[in-house]
């Protein structure tokens, strides 16, 4: 947490002087005591003492209105368009210094005021329980919801409720209050910097990570700099403007006036669409009961089912819900609550369980099966309010062979089969699973009749076909794939095949069931990694060493996160 010149490896305490190596630093989570040169883990020093690490401003990044006026005139003399000579002007514009006595005078002076005032300002309230991605806050002994944030940033953070609380109009109370939630990510213990010189949000990954020297934003926003309050209005109301005037861009240059204006009364009640009469009815409730909806009414479901037990959205949401509910409790029962409700979430969850029966009595934990009936339900449902001719569409990805199985056998058990399977690029940042950079597009329809019997052999050749013909594919638009990918790629292809003769696929007069056929598209993931890289793995050779060859042995680097997926999705 101390300045350090450039090219040095000293460090020198701004307290003390005392000059040590700047191993010094916390790095990986892990600290060098700069006085007896102990190494220890920052989780094992909070679990021993009980206490949140503390930090100390050691830098400033700095905007010079003068440096980018005159570098913005200099770049438009050289003949540079408006937008480069802008991007030229703001890389010039902005610097770095150390923290000076005034900064952190500025600093206690906010500290001091947030004592003062703390008692009338909105706040979210209660403890950080022990769940399976808030684990992670707790074993840095961030033990409030307040803890998340440093005492400058609950007093910008609470006037500006306080301040939204007073409005009079509720749908701009609303919109003002949803505005804040979402700069929350910028402005909390939570978010970090990049080398880039680049803030980089909470929540860029789908987690509480806890990064070891947090970048405090301007909560309010300057002229320049991202995931302030003032950039997110921005934002805002750049969505207001085109829902009144909606476009598409047409090409780099030019813009496409859609001409058919989204502003619609949301209705309270679905029918009101069916019959015409509203574009929208927003509902806050599970997908496991459709019930406002008649049978065979809707023509297209698209959604996107949990992602099996790689994202808790209930336990990540409280982030958000404990500043939302500030400003919408009074008005909306859902927000009642501390937290939360995550009793009917439908994921994987060790460190969840429910309540069992109509009095609650016993518990049960959100494991495989929990997941597997509560899709079900859901699937059910749409099964029930789709047309006919109907289409069910979602995506999913996942690196566990079983995390598949149970979504498919869900599809399957509602009365679905799989039509058509996509492959597109996912999430570039904060993707869910580090490595996979693909993600699945599975279009479904009704079973309008019994499936013809097919040979399990004949179709795992249909699936390696399909397989390599979308690997061709991609490899043709120049773009590289990991065996992360194929196993998305294969597992995705695989069971479309399956689920077209569900549930006459046989083997030697008998039926093969999910479970088995899931087995042996692991095989074929094998396979096609092989194939795809060119190598000879001879089939005798043992799992570890296989492993080795098609994750680490062609690839010059590979990633600590990368390798346990994939060794996570064969276990």
């Amino acid at each position: 947490m101390q300045w350090v010149d450039k090219g040095s490896n000293e460090v020198t305490c701004f307290e003390c002087k005392t000059k040590f190596n700047k191993e010094g630093f916390v790095s990986d989570g892990e600290f060098r005591c700069e006085h007896c040169g102990h190494k220890d883990k920052t989780v094992d020093w909070v679990r021993r003492t009980g206490r949140a690490p503390g930090y100390e401003m050691f830098a400033i990044e700095y905007w010079c209105q003068q440096c980018y006026s005159e570098a913005y005139e200099d770049a438009r003399k050289k003949g540079y368009d408006h937008n480069l000579a802008k991007w030229e002007a703001r890389e010039k514009a902005r610097g770095y210094k150390g923290a000076e006595e005034f900064d952190r005078n500025l600093y206690l002076q906010a500290c001091e005021e947030f004592e003062r005032r703390k008692a009338e300002l909105p706040l979210p309230e209660g403890e950080v329980y022990e769940g399976m991605k808030t684990q992670e806050l707790l074993n840095h002994g961030l033990r409030r919801w307040q803890d998340l944030f440093n005492p400058r940033q609950l007093l910008c953070l609470g006037m500006l409720m306080k301040a939204i609380l007073q409005i009079e109009d509720k749908a701009v109370r609303e919109l003002m209050a949803v505005t804040l939630s979402q700069s929350l990510t910028g402005n909390c213990l939570l978010a970090r910097y990049r080398t880039d010189m680049r803030l980089v949000p909470h929540f860029a990954l789908h987690a509480y990570w806890v990064p070891d020297s947090p970048c405090e934003n301007n909560v309010w926003g300057l002229q320049q700099g991202a995931s302030t309050f003032i950039a997110y209005w921005d934002i805002v109301q750049k969505s207001i403007r085109w829902l009144d005037r909606p476009s598409e861009y047409v090409t780099p240059k030019g813009e496409k006036i859609v001409g058919d204006c989204p502003f619609t009364q949301t209705a309270q009640e679905a029918n009101a669409v069916l019959d015409g009469d509203s574009r929208c009815a927003l509902y806050a409730r599970t997908a496991e009961d459709l019930s406002f909806l008649p049978d065979k009414s809707i023509d297209a479901i698209i959604t996107d089912p949990p992602y099996y037990g790689n994202v808790m959205y209930g336990e990540l949401s409280d982030f958000f819900y404990v500043w939302l509910r500030l400003a919408l409790k009074d008005d909306y029962p859902e927000f009642s609550p501390p937290l939360v409700n995550k009793e009917r979430e439908i994921v994987v969850n060790e460190k969840a369980v429910v309540g069992i029966g109509d009095a609650g009595e016993g518990t049960r934990v959100k494991d495989d099966t929990f997941f597997r009936e509560g899709l079900l339900r859901c699937f059910r449902e749409c099964h029930r309010v789709l047309k006919d001719e109907g289409l069910l569409v979602f995506t999913f990805h996942h690196e566990k062979p079983k995390a598949w199985a149970a979504v498919l056998d869900a599809v399957l058990q509602a009365g679905f089969d799989i039509k058509r399977v996509w492959t597109y690029h996912s999430e570039t940042v904060g993707s869910l699973i580090p490595g996979i950079r693909f993600d699945t597009v599975i279009v479904a329809r009704k079973r309008v009749e019994e499936p013809m019997e097919a040979s399990w052999a004949n179709l795992q050749d249909e699936i390696v076909s399909e397989v390599q013909a979308e690997l061709k594919r991609l490899l043709e638009n120049g773009v590289n794939v990991s065996p992360e990918d194929v196993f998305v790629i294969v597992m995705g292809k695989a069971l479309a095949v399956y689920s077209r003769h569900y549930p006459k696929v046989m083997r030697e007069g008998k039926q093969v069931s999910l479970e088995d056929a899931i087995e042996d598209i692991e095989a074929l993931v094998d396979e096609q990694i092989d194939a795809y890289y060119g190598m000879v793995v001879p089939p005798w050779l043992d799992r570890v060493s296989r492993i080795y060859c098609q994750t680490l042995a062609h690839r010059p680097a590979v990633t600590r996160d990368a390798l346990r997926h994939r060794l996570l999705g064969l276990c």
